[in-house]
């Protein structure tokens, strides 16, 4: 018999696309877990909790930190939610017709939003009771999402099939372009989903309608009268794009596809779960906190697992991966949307994230971070296989730590054949003076995978840094 070994004490690699093959220091699925913090280790992510209480009864897909210090939410409802810098909620507004707002910004001393092919205009803050809300104050070509973007000298809308904006100067309405520039309209088939800032130019994310068509990714120079790039990318929508660390990312289509754009191409860089369904409900579902990029999956299947998921790094001296970090408070496996995101730091000069869900038993939220640390979180190594054709006995099994606090624990269950549920447990004895949990436990298999869950204590989180089993392979028959 031939004794081989698998051993793992890199976890930078982050989240694979499958569970038989991945990038050096890759994992085949995380929940609620940080592998930024610590590079080299594995922790229990912080836990969401709740802040909005009862107040928030719809998805907010739109917020925006306002220069009066507090934050305001916009719901797929037409409702306004206010949230002060003390993290206290209420509702300020309310469309009567009950319109989903689709967009939102702060500019020039107003407060903009698009409800249906309108444009809201409010004096801010102006009157406290919002009766100096100017209902029709401008129209727009009606779509899913109009994303809002200031650009400094304009506020740029985006409309069906081209940018309208308002002029930070004389405060008026130009469709089509700006003040000085008619832009060149898209196809009908094409709407735009998503605008953000890309040096002194602007990408514009679209979506597509009909079979067999690519959508787009454009480049303007706010200057020309046509896009300065226009990118195919092999999907019906570009949901939401996410500039992190000086990179642009792209979530497409509906299942988990994540692109990156380098200035020049559209390129594949992962996907969160092959073939399973999985997007960013609304533009504004990502947002960068600590240094490390986030993306609000939307999910149908507990394949994918909602929630946030950490796109980034340490600094250069590791890969860019993707993890799933934060759970949401409802600690639902499938049927949640994740809605707006917002960053930024409070008057104290302490950085916050804030995030809006909706969960199918028809209850809704906006959480932040707490505290405590997620108590259940795990990571799933890749199938062990070696010889495929080959009998095996797995046994002699190591999880070392660089920290076990007190009561807080470390424990292992495992995967047999392909297993699609957890086939046992394996249990380990702390060995303290080593800095391991062990165990010897025989089982016989072709391929085991192996899920290391972190049982936290408040504040305090196990860290792993690496783990370790042997497996004898004996005749093929």
């Amino acid at each position: 018999m031939a004794e081989k070994y698998f051993q793992q004490s890199y976890w930078s690699g982050g989240l694979s696309e499958s569970e038989l093959l991945g990038p050096k220091g890759s994992f085949s699925k995380s929940f609620g877990v940080d592998i930024h913090e610590t590079p080299g280790a594995i922790k229990a992510a912080y836990a969401p909790t709740k802040e909005s209480a009862g107040t928030v009864t719809d998805l907010c897909t739109f917020a925006i930190d306002a220069s009066d210090g507090n934050s305001y939410w916009f719901s797929d409802k037409g409702t306004i939610y206010k949230r002060t810098s003390g993290g206290a909620w209420g509702t300020v507004y309310k469309e009567v017709l009950i319109t989903a707002i689709k967009g939102a910004a702060e500019f020039e001393g107003n407060l903009y939003w698009v409800a249906g092919g309108t444009i809201r205009k409010k004096i801010f803050p102006g009157a406290g009771d919002w009766t100096d809300v100017t209902l029709n104050w401008g129209t727009i070509s009606s779509t899913t999402y109009h994303p809002i973007l200031d650009v400094g000298l304009y506020l740029l809308i985006g409309g069906n099939t081209t940018i309208d904006s308002i002029d930070s100067s004389t405060g008026t309405l130009t469709k089509g372009g700006i003040t000085s520039v008619t832009l060149a309209e898209l196809p009908s088939t094409y709407a735009i989903t998503s605008l953000i800032k890309y040096g002194i130019d602007i990408l514009v994310g679209t979506s597509v309608s009909g079979a067999g068509l690519n959508t787009k990714l454009l480049r303007w120079d706010l200057a020309s009268p046509t896009w300065t790039q226009d990118i195919d990318v092999p999907e019906d929508k570009i949901n939401s794009i996410l500039l992190t660390n000086n990179r642009v990312f792209l979530q497409a289509g509906s299942l988990g596809k994540i692109y990156e754009y380098n200035g020049t191409d559209v390129i594949p860089f992962r996907t969160l779960a092959s073939g399973q369904t999985a997007k960013t409900y609304s533009p504004q579902s990502v947002a960068n906190y600590k240094g490390v990029g986030y993306f609000g999956i939307t999910d149908t299947n507990a394949a994918t697992l909602p929630g946030l998921y950490a796109l980034g790094r340490k600094n250069t001296s590791y890969p860019v991966s993707l993890c799933h970090q934060f759970v949401p408070s409802p600690e639902a496996v499938n049927d949640l949307r994740v809605g707006a995101m917002l960053s930024g730091y409070d008057t104290s000069d302490n950085e916050f994230l804030l995030f809006a869900w909706q969960h199918s038993t028809g209850t809704f939220g906006v959480d932040k971070l707490g505290t405590s640390r997620y108590n259940g979180a795990y990571v799933e190594t890749q199938a062990i296989d070696g010889n495929p054709q080959k009998q095996k006995t797995f046994g002699n099994y190591v999880v070392s730590y660089k920290a076990l606090p007190a009561n807080t624990n470390i424990s292992c269950e495992y995967y047999k054949n392909f297993a699609s549920g957890t086939s046992g447990v394996i249990s380990l004895t702390n060995k303290s003076d080593y800095n391991n949990m062990v165990s010897n436990a025989k089982i016989e298999a072709g391929a085991m995978k192996f899920k290391l869950i972190l049982g936290t204590d408040g504040s305090d989180t196990p860290e792993i840094s690496s783990f370790y089993c042997d497996f004898n392979e004996k005749s093929v028959l």
